[in-house]
């Protein structure tokens, strides 16, 4: 019932280590393939980047904070 996108590392993309997963809701479309991640400037500085956006590609979007490991979902735009 549920799509996952899944964040991996890997210091020699030979061999990956799973960091965390990001849940979909259940029974949607919500983060049905081809996911996109990038990061956005929060009021136009380059300095301030802390706004991330995990989409999906029907265009619905989460917004929220990434450490690098896990990107915790603040918003969702189904």
């Amino acid at each position: 019932g549920k799509h996952t996108v899944h964040f991996l590392t890997s210091k020699n993309l030979l061999q990956w280590e799973a960091k965390s997963v990001v849940e979909g809701e259940p029974n949607t479309n919500f983060l049905y393939e081809c996911p996109d991640f990038f990061e956005l400037e929060v009021d136009g500085s380059e300095v301030r980047k802390k706004l991330w956006v995990l989409l999906g590609a029907n265009s619905e979007y989460g917004l929220g904070t990434f450490d690098g490991s896990r990107f915790v979902m603040q918003e969702k735009r189904l």
